[in-house]
């Protein structure tokens, strides 16, 4: 994967504004690790993209949550 694609999963998990130290806390990863990762200087491990898909499904499963009680709360 590339470093432009680990940049998209961070949006999607953090948000447009995320930072290099929430991501390090997120997958406890020293921050200068996730800054290589960022600038594309150093590989980004496997295990580090399945915690990086764990944690999409998560995100997308309290997301489908979400939008069930809005439906709910207009009367859908």
């Amino acid at each position: 994967m590339t470093a432009e694609f680990f940049c998209l999963c961070c949006d999607a998990l953090f948000g447009p504004d995320w930072s290099a130290g929430q991501v390090s806390t997120a997958f406890d990863v020293h921050i200068r690790t996730i800054r290589r990762w960022i600038a594309g200087t150093a590989p980004i491990p496997e295990t580090i993209w399945d915690e990086i898909r764990s944690a999409l499904v998560d995100k997308s499963a309290f997301v489908s949550q979400i939008m069930a009680g809005l439906d709910a709360a207009r009367g859908e």
